[in-house]
Parts: structure tokens; C-alpha cells; sequence
């Protein structure tokens, strides 16, 4: 009978510490970082700061709330206690009304300020009139744009994203160039659902709206990538919607503009002169637009410069001239519910329309 109630005991006990455990796991994960994560720019910084600051309050106010609730559920209770509310009462006003609101004050008018240094570089900045643009239009009438050293729209599409540089006529897929040490100001927007761009690094998640077009900001300290996700399920393609900001030099920026300003290069020899009729004779044209063979393409990104990307399927794949292959092939293997269908052709057009494509530098 003794053993029976150690055992009983023993066994009311085992909760607790799993609870405890629990605990204790959840606060070292909290601790653990990533790089994509790391903050890398103006506005991952401020981000980081509000972070910071409400993470270990809200340590605290956990803390106190479980000791709380520890010390109400196993503590004796004495006799006649039950009649005297008084003590309950201040700890219920105190504790559960004016310990709150000055906390949730405290956070509130560091949290707008930084949300509002975010959005609005630190107030600098204000909406005027309702003319916001046009996605893919030149527009230097928005105090936004005045402000930023680059403007950038970013389109949403099944799934991948369509990059435009509107004040340079360039058009691209799944990369963002810009500047180290700038202001970039990126306009979203969405072809069908809604999307969320997200450059972890660099900024917060910003919802891309059909019909609608949402700014946001990016900045980045150094030269270097940052990966980027969409946030928001979009589809079947969401989890492989990525894309990569690359922060460069204003001399390799205008390296890189300049070229991809360019139109496609003629094909010179006979495979890839026959590369590019397999092209347009397999109706990829239809999808893909190439500056200076095809503009009608909407459907698939430009290809224009297609080997100066470092993914191809909006960073599902290297992009190596093996990728490319497998992706013309059968895309739907690789990238289950995207928009181009599987083309199996015989292996002499696949190797000519390979040639082909590796011109596209």
C-alpha cells in the first residue's frame, strides 16, 4: 500500500517536470539563430531592435504568470482563508490591470515608432494624393521614389517573380540587384493571388495584393545574397517561390544594368541558329519573351539574359545547362503545379535549343 502511493505520487509529478522541460526547450530555441535571419540592413536593424526589446519582457511576464499559477495550484490553503478577498483583490488590480498596461504602453510607442522608422524612413516620408504609379511605369512623382536611390517593381506570378526596373526598361525574373549602402524602393504587386515578398536580411514580410501595389524598402550594409521567400501560401508552387537580392557595387550595378538593357545576341553558329527556331517552333515563345526574337511572352519569365541568373525556376534549381535540360523536359518532376508543361523532344532539338540558350548571357 505504501509503494502504491510513492508510486502515485511519483507519477503526479511526471507532468510538472515535462512541463518544465517544455519550457526549457522553448527558451533555448528562442536562442538559436540563422543567417538568413541575421540582420544585414537599416530596416532588418530596427526590426531587430523591437525584437529585442520585447522578447525579454515577455520572458518576464511569462515567468511571473507560471509562478503565478504554480503558486495557486499547489499551495496549501489554510483555513478560513477563503473569506479574505482583500489580498486577492490587489493582486488581481495590480497584477492583472495596471502591470499590463504599463507594459503593453511601454511596447506600444517603441513598436509604432519603429514600425513607423520602418515604413516611412523615420518620418521622412509622406503619402501625397492617391497617384501611386504604375507597376513597371517610370515614376519620380512619388515621394517615395524621390527619396530612393532605386526603384524596383516586383511582380508576383505562378510562382515566381517578375522583376522590373522601370526607369532603366528592364525586365527580368527571381533576382533583385541593387546597390550596397542604398534606399531601394521595391513596388509589389500580384498577377492573380496574394503573395508576400520577404527578404528576411533585409526587411519585413510585405502582402502583395491583386490590383493593388504595396511598397516597401530594402536596404543592405554589404555586399552579399540574401535569399528571399514568398510568405504568404499561394498555391501548390509557394514553398518553391524564392527569390535572391544581391547587393553589389554602384560599378558592378552599372555593369550589370547596362548589359541586361541589351538585346538578346544573334545566334552565330549552325546549332544554335537551329537552337533558336526549335524555340520558337516548340511555342516557348508563346511564354518566354527574348528581346530582339520575341516581346510576347508574358506567361513565363524573360529569358532575355537567362545565363546571367544563378537559379533558374525562381531558385529551385542551379542554374547549370544539366538544370536547364531536366527543367525543359519535364518542369512539372521538378516543380509540381507550375505553369509550363513538360516538352519531350528528340535529343538533337534538346541539345540545339541548349546551344541556344547558353548564348543568352
Amino acid at each position: 500500500m505504501h509503494w502504491s502511493r510513492k508510486r502515485n505520487r511519483a507519477r503526479a509529478r511526471v507532468p510538472i517536470r515535462r512541463v518544465l522541460a517544455a519550457i526549457l526547450f522553448c527558451l533555448l530555441l528562442a536562442g538559436c539563430t540563422a543567417p538568413v535571419l541575421t540582420p544585414q540592413g537599416y530596416f532588418s536593424d530596427r526590426i531587430h531592435d523591437m525584437w529585442q526589446l520585447m522578447f525579454p519582457i515577455s520572458i518576464v511576464v511569462f515567468v511571473v504568470v507560471l509562478l503565478t499559477l504554480f503558486y495557486a495550484l499547489f499551495r496549501q490553503r489554510r483555513p478560513g482563508e477563503g473569506e479574505n478577498l482583500r489580498a486577492g483583490r490587489t493582486m488581481v488590480l495590480f497584477g492583472g490591470a495596471i502591470l499590463p498596461g504599463i507594459v503593453m504602453i511601454i511596447l506600444m510607442v517603441e513598436v509604432v515608432a519603429i514600425l513607423v522608422d520602418v515604413s516611412l524612413i523615420g518620418g521622412q516620408l509622406e503619402r501625397q494624393g492617391e497617384n501611386r504609379g504604375l507597376i513597371g511605369q517610370p515614376n519620380v512623382a512619388e515621394p517615395e521614389a524621390e527619396v530612393a536611390d532605386l526603384v524596383v517593381d516586383v511582380i508576383g506570378r505562378h510562382w515566381w517573380w517578375e522583376v522590373i526596373y522601370p526607369n532603366q526598361g528592364i525586365v527580368t525574373a527571381n533576382e533583385i540587384h541593387m546597390p550596397e549602402d542604398a534606399l531601394v524602393l521595391v513596388r509589389l504587386t500580384s498577377d492573380g493571388v496574394m503573395h508576400s515578398f520577404w527578404v528576411p536580411a533585409l526587411n519585413g514580410k510585405t502582402d502583395m495584393l491583386p490590383g493593388s501595389i504595396s511598397n516597401t524598402w530594402l536596404h543592405g550594409y554589404y555586399t552579399d545574397a540574401y535569399r528571399g521567400q514568398c510568405a504568404e501560401y499561394c498555391g501548390i508552387g509557394h514553398a518553391k517561390m524564392r527569390l535572391l537580392t544581391i547587393t553589389q557595387t554602384e560599378e558592378d550595378l552599372e555593369v550589370y544594368l547596362s548589359r541586361e538593357a541589351e538585346p538578346a545576341p544573334e545566334p552565330t553558329t549552325e546549332e544554335t541558329i537551329r537552337g533558336q527556331a526549335v524555340f520558337v517552333e516548340q511555342g516557348c515563345a508563346a511564354c518566354h519573351a527574348i528581346r530582339g526574337l520575341s516581346d510576347a511572352g508574358e506567361i513565363g519569365p524573360d529569358l532575355t539574359h537567362l545565363l546571367s541568373r544563378r537559379e533558374i525556376a525562381a531558385g529551385t534549381l542551379v542554374n547549370t545547362r544539366g538544370n536547364r535540360a531536366g527543367w525543359i523536359v519535364d518542369s512539372q518532376s521538378i516543380k509540381p503545379g507550375n505553369m509550363m508543361p513538360p516538352f519531350p523532344m528528340p535529343p538533337s532539338d534538346l541539345q540545339a535549343l541548349l546551344a541556344y540558350l547558353d548564348t543568352l548571357e
